[in-house]
């Protein structure tokens, strides 16, 4: 920003406002009233000055009083000019222009910036590695921490033992609240920016988290609904139809894996899972989707002759095949259970989003 100073002896400005005084000079010659003649010229002089002082009255009293009077309005000028330079104390100051534009210009704050972090984890608490989140303590020495991981360290600095838990790093807690973030699952549709601080809850409830398809030469990747509508293109063969709350009847082979169900609407695919242990058949039903959208109730029974075996349970939500779903509830159907029979027949009811059996 280019600034402009105005003071005393320093600059353009100041030398072509404030005049010079005329020094008299010593080599020409001052007369007095009664050295000057009638007709305004000096005695003994003739002229001779060169100023034409003696001969023709070319310069009478008047003009000599107009030359004095002229002198003093400069000395004047001069020293209102100095007066003006001491009072403004060298100050720099705008014209008014600048001054103008600078008034009228738009502040900084309001405004927003896109930068690019090299390290995501570098805001995140270095005892827990969560994103950290307002309030924010360090200790002395600088080093930060969350509040829950202050208290379950006593208040001591797990990087070097001095107290923590009393400070807070309030500049840090103003950059966490600004930071928005967009989702790293833009790429499979995903629009939103979310704050720092809830990016790992968005992360794990995000509709548009990757899921791969369930086969095992098929290398798509997408987002459920473009899962499921993948497979309802490309590999129809491989699946069975189904609709939410009506009971579906299906064979499968003892030695399967998994057998591929797909709501008819075609936006949501689910996997009827098969594991073969020395006890028999381990049967169990997943969602392939976000957690968030993994809240389908479904009901297998397995009949043979008079006898029937059932479970009523909560799908559990993956995004690949190889997953494991040891801990995920699962109907056993023992061995010999359909004595001959190289098929198991199996009913299954899978109901909507949120609705119980």
């Amino acid at each position: 920003m280019a600034r402009f100073s105005i003071g005393e002896g320093h600059g353009a400005g100041s030398s072509s406002r404030k005049q010079k005084r005329r020094r008299a000079d010593p080599h020409t010659p001052i007369f007095s009233d009664d050295d000057l003649g009638e007709g305004g010229g000096a005695r003994g002089g003739n002229g001779s000055n060169g100023m034409g002082l003696g001969r023709g009255g070319e310069h009478d009293h008047g003009d000599i009083c107009s030359c004095e009077e002229e002198s003093s309005q400069e000395e004047e000028e001069g020293s209102s000019s100095e007066e003006y330079s001491e009072d403004s104390g060298g100050e720099d100051l705008e014209p008014k222009g600048v001054e103008e534009r600078h008034r009228h210009r738009d502040p900084i704050q309001g405004r927003s910036f896109t930068f690019s972090m090299t390290d995501t984890d570098s805001l995140d608490c270095a005892i827990c590695y969560e994103p950290l989140s307002s309030p924010v303590f360090q200790c002395e020495n600088g080093h930060v921490a969350c509040s829950s991981c202050c208290t379950n360290m006593k208040n001591k600095c797990a990087s070097c033992g001095w107290p923590i838990g009393y400070n807070r790093c309030r500049a840090l807690e103003k950059i966490l609240e600004s930071v928005l973030l967009t989702c790293k699952f833009s790429n499979y549709g995903c629009k939103e920016s979310i704050s720092y601080n809830n990016r790992r809850d968005h992360e794990k409830s995000c509709l548009h988290i990757p899921c791969h398809c369930p086969l095992s030469y098929c290398s798509y990747i997408g987002s459920f609904k473009h899962v499921a509508r993948h497979f309802n293109s490309d590999h129809p063969c491989r699946c069975a139809t189904f609709k939410f709350n009506v009971t579906k009847s299906i064979l499968i082979r003892f030695d399967a894996e998994f057998h591929v169900l797909l709501e008819e609407k075609g936006e949501s695919l689910f996997l009827l899972h098969n594991r073969v242990d020395q006890l028999g058949n381990k049967m169990t039903v997943s969602f392939i989707g976000p957690p968030s959208k993994g809240d389908h109730f479904y009901r297998i029974v397995a009949k043979h002759e008079r006898s029937y075996l059932k479970l009523k349970t909560l799908a559990k939500s993956i995004q690949k095949v190889s997953q494991d779903l040891q801990v995920s509830p699962y109907l056993l159907i023992p061995k010999g259970f359909y004595s001959r029979s190289t098929l198991m027949e199996l009913e299954i009811l899978i109901r909507d989003h949120h609705t119980r059996i």
